[in-house]
């Protein structure tokens, strides 16, 4: 909890259940050494009192535009004391206000203004927090720097099992540390990352493709997220049930040529380019203009051109910039991932071996080999799941570029 001290702290609770948990929050951040300030909407205060909050804090609690604490605007000299600020528990309509900027109390009046971190804690019923128009206001304030984490699944106070539980104040301050406390050399660096499976379309209904879900490189956006890397994805397809993180800003292609196009357009921008989708190696010289009819269709007219080395060709013109890159192999592992790091000058080189039905495309685990520039011995990671292998990878990238 050092991380917390002499850190100046906005609390903002609004009027769910779970306020309790936020004066246990305080409680500890007390002992940590911040210096905090509390706002308490006026629903708040009917689950917890102004009075409580004040005797376990020691620290000043508003409640009112309109009850000033010396000469100050409180809404002004609230938003300008905070290094931080925490939503703990945020409510359904806390989360609507700020999103649509409305300000008709204190705590929403002062979150308009703020430029600093602001952290949110949603707490609710299950039902309320997977609505629609929740979860597109809270995709809105995510896009606007707001970071949410997410409530945890148990008993909640309407009597049901669901997703909507408040974390305890000890998760929710391991979280914002984790988000807040990184080396300065990877701080706000931009690394772009290619997941998913290209499409080469024959006619206005087929394509050439292959099975990649993006489930590989979806793991690999949230890990570098929790790291505090901005992130650029350029998405192929990917599978129906794979979510890519809020955060990431995403640029949809069906194509290879597509998706060398985004990527030769952002190149500049970053510090770090991961080629993970699985991109089709040819594509049809041209689609044919409908549908191609089987009993008409000549098959031997049908050619096939080679698709750029999108990994290759960016990694040529950008020495500057470290490359990871991801293969797909049956046999030779070795061989195979060694003649591929040297031949497209790559820093990083993940293989995969795609023989067994167990690991690699459509399933939740993999093994790979990482072979690594300037390092003989390639290294072994064993069957795990894909979370796991992608911190294993966003680990040995952060410490390539604080070494640079």
């Amino acid at each position: 909890m050092n991380f917390f001290k002499n850190k100046r702290i906005l609390i903002g609770v609004s009027g769910g259940i779970a306020a309790y948990k936020a004066v246990i929050l305080c409680s500890i951040l007390r002992k940590a050494g911040a210096k905090l300030k509390i706002v308490l909407t006026e629903n708040a205060q009917k689950f917890v009192t102004k009075l409580t909050f004040e005797s376990v804090s020691g620290f000043p609690v508003y409640v009112s535009m309109w009850e000033k604490q010396g000469f100050d605007i409180d809404h002004i000299s609230l938003k300008d004391f905070a290094d931080i600020t925490i939503i703990v528990p945020a409510t359904a309509n806390i989360i609507g206000k700020a999103a649509c900027g409305i300000c008709d109390d204190l705590l929403s009046t002062v979150l308009i203004g703020l430029k600093t971190p602001v952290f949110v804690v949603p707490a609710m019923n299950s039902d309320m927090y997977q609505n629609n128009i929740l979860q597109q206001n809270i995709q809105k304030l995510s896009q606007n720097g707001f970071y949410f984490m997410e409530p945890c699944i148990g008993n909640l106070a309407c009597g049901v099992v669901g997703k909507g539980k408040m974390p305890e104040p000890e998760e929710i301050l391991e979280f914002i540390e984790n988000k807040l406390n990184f080396s300065e050399n990877s701080s706000q660096k931009t690394i772009m990352i290619t997941l998913g499976a290209t499409r080469e379309y024959f006619d206005r209904a087929r394509f050439l493709s292959n099975p990649s879900t993006g489930k590989m490189g979806s793991a690999i956006i949230d890990e570098l997220i929790n790291n505090n890397f901005n992130v650029i994805a350029v998405c192929g397809h990917i599978s129906e049930n794979i979510v890519i993180n809020k955060k990431a800003l995403c640029i949809n292609v069906v194509s290879a040529i597509d998706m060398e196009k985004a990527v030769e357009e952002n190149i500049k921008k970053v510090a770090a380019f991961i080629s993970c989708a699985a991109v089709s190696d040819f594509r049809p010289e041209f689609i044919f203009d409908g549908k191609l009819k089987k009993q008409n269709a000549d098959l031997n007219n049908i050619k096939f051109v080679k698709n750029p080395d999108i990994l290759k060709n960016v990694s040529a013109a950008n020495p500057d910039i470290l490359m990871i890159g991801f293969a797909a192999e049956t046999d030779n592992f070795i061989d195979n991932g060694l003649k591929k790091l040297k031949q497209k000058s790559l820093d990083m080189l993940v293989l995969n071996d795609i023989s067994r039905k167990d690991i690699g495309f459509a399933t939740d685990n993999n093994e790979v080999i990482i072979f690594e520039k300037n390092i003989q011995e390639p290294y072994l990671v064993k069957k795990s799941s894909k979370s796991d292998i992608s911190k294993i990878i966003v680990k040995k990238i952060k410490e390539i570029l604080n070494k640079n």
